[in-house]
């Protein structure tokens, strides 16, 4: 039975598909027409359903921002970030008060106005302290000083009670102090020791309020320009969870490991597809978690919550630290129990699968008309590298080092993909240095050493052979976990283990791997080893039960027949 193509949110426009979907009920009336529409420069459908999960999290993201455009939510204050905004409303409250009060050259008229206005202000403010409730021009005034630190703050939550009560009391103490100025009497001293200490923060350095909004905004400003497409669209669903959770308002200093362990808690509750859901994607983020929940939708998984959510969270809030923006990471050293091992979640592929799968077309009959198809799977198994960085290679991206044929990554996955790789002896053998050279001598003003290689939509690379090999995979019947391209990379780590190179610093240079403390910043200036040394290690790495030759066979037969 052939399986139906889902075209949801896809539409034909004179042969060329696009992405149409209707804004939600909420947003439509700010955004730009009654639907989002992106055009997607291609007439092939299947092309187009391979942008679809892009587009999907373009839309969330708008529909995001238009969101928080319409109404910031209201808030809870806890009591660590009570304490910062009244340090910093002190702050500004005294700076205010030195420029619109004079202090000295005060005829007698005026120095009487002021000596009332202190006095009338002392009397209202120990009134309303003593009753517990301020007057609503006083607490309106007080409210519009929050929401002017970028603070909706809940009305009825005690946290707001609590900031309203500190500032009446601040008031209080700056009408005496200025009342004892006028007096003649200098030497006041706030008694009130939760006033004096938040005025005293400012004789330290002025306080600055960090949100969690300039926090992302600021952290993208930085490490964006390096990252790829993909790293993009994985930070996507972080910011929302830190933006609906935390509250984009929400003075960075003043989360604290409880809030960590909340959003840590939280995060774990998050439902798989969260946005793409139809139960759920139009919901506020708490409500379409308790939702997922009511529904007993399926989470994400432990290794999604550590290495996405957990992982770059961690580093968010570690540029904070660095920054001195917070004192601590509040999620520091926090996972998720990942009951699967690691070795366990995808299966390389065995000797009996490789041999099987290069017994087929296009390697059975030496056929290189999409080489990419052909030589993508043949230079993963032998050097280990990922999909992306194999479809991303230029035609000079392969050339000689002192006599070596290594192949250059400029551009991977992370920055440590960034090295050379020795053109395995059994590559060589199969006749990859003669595409390279034959490639590079053809007319075309194409650079990519496969021609027609692109990125996709969202900047990632090698996607289309990922799911052609997939399809490939299953049609063949070959079982095992999430057999595919990268499987390749996982049989590639076993013959590291069968060469003793597993986890060596060698080892872990070939496969891209190297941590911050094994790669020296002078490593961002070199290709960390000598091409000479790279090729004794990857010469040793064998697959000594699989017989590859028959290839070399087929190629020769079309060499012959051409």
């Amino acid at each position: 039975m052939t399986r139906q193509i889902n075209r949801r949110y896809l539409q034909n426009i004179g042969g060329w598909y696009r992405y149409r979907r209707r804004w939600p009920g909420d947003v439509v009336k700010i955004a730009q027409g009654d639907v989002f529409i992106r055009c997607l420069s291609t007439t092939d459908l299947q092309a187009a359903v391979v942008q679809r999960p892009y587009l999907d999290i373009e839309f969330d993201r708008e529909v995001a921002r238009l969101r928080a455009r319409i109404d910031q939510q209201a808030r809870a204050l806890c009591d660590s970030e009570v304490d910062r905004l009244f340090a910093v409303w002190m702050q500004r409250e005294i700076a205010t008060w030195q420029v619109g009060v004079p202090a000295q050259n005060l005829s007698d008229d005026e120095h009487a106005h002021w000596q009332e206005c202190f006095n009338i202000m002392e009397a209202e403010m120990t009134h309303s302290l003593g009753r517990g409730r301020f007057k609503p021009n006083i607490e309106s005034r007080l409210h519009s000083d929050l929401e002017a630190m970028g603070v909706k703050p809940d009305l009825g939550h005690p946290g707001y009670h609590r900031f309203i009560g500190l500032a009446g009391r601040g008031l209080l103490e700056m009408a005496r102090m200025r009342a004892s100025r006028l007096r003649g009497e200098f030497g006041y001293q706030f008694v009130d020791q939760e006033v004096a200490k938040a005025a005293g923060a400012n004789d330290v350095a002025p306080l600055a309020i960090h949100t969690v909004s300039d926090l992302i905004e600021r952290y993208e400003a930085e490490k964006k320009p390096g990252w790829s497409q993909s790293t993009v669209v994985a930070y996507e669903p972080i910011w929302r969870v830190l933006r609906e959770a935390l509250g984009a308002s929400r003075d960075v200093a003043s989360i604290t490991r409880d809030d960590g362990r909340a959003l840590f808690d939280l995060i774990q509750r998050i439902p798989l597809h969260v946005s793409k859901k139809k139960a759920l994607r139009d919901l506020p983020f708490r409500a379409a978690i308790e939702e997922g929940g009511r529904l007993g939708l399926a989470k994400l998984s432990a290794k999604t919550i550590n290495d996405s959510y957990l992982g770059l969270m961690t580093a968010v809030f570690g540029w904070a630290v660095r920054e001195q923006w917070m004192a601590a990471n509040p999620i520091a050293g926090l996972r998720m129990h990942d009951p699967i091992p690691a070795d366990k979640k995808r299966d390389p592929f065995t000797s009996a699968q490789v041999e099987k799968l290069f017994s087929t077309a296009p390697w059975s009959d030496g056929d290189i008309g999409d080489p990419i198809k052909y030589w993508a799977p043949l230079v993963a198994l032998m050097t280990g590298m990922r999909v992306g960085e194999i479809a991303a290679l230029r035609k000079w991206d392969v050339r000689e080092q002192d006599g070596t044929w290594m192949i250059y990554i400029e551009r991977g996955k992370t920055k440590n993909a960034r090295r050379m790789i020795p053109v395995h002896p059994a590559l060589q053998r199969l006749g990859f240095i003669e595409y390279v050279e034959a490639r590079r001598l053809m007319a075309d003003r194409d650079d990519m050493l496969f021609a027609g290689e692109r990125p996709g939509a969202k900047g990632q690379w090698g996607r289309n052979t990922s799911f052609w090999l997939q399809e490939r995979v299953k049609a063949l019947r070959l079982a095992g976990k999430k057999l595919g391209m990268h499987s390749f990379r996982h049989s590639f780590e076993d013959a590291l283990r069968q060469a003793d190179l597993h986890e060596t610093p060698v080892g872990q240079y070939l496969t891209g791997r190297v941590g911050e403390r094994d790669r020296s910043s002078s490593a961002a200036y070199g290709w960390g080893y000598s091409s000479r040394k790279l090729a004794d290690a990857m010469a040793t790495v064998q697959y000594p039960a699989l017989d590859l030759s028959h290839l070399i066979e087929a190629r020769r037969a079309v060499s012959l027949r051409g």
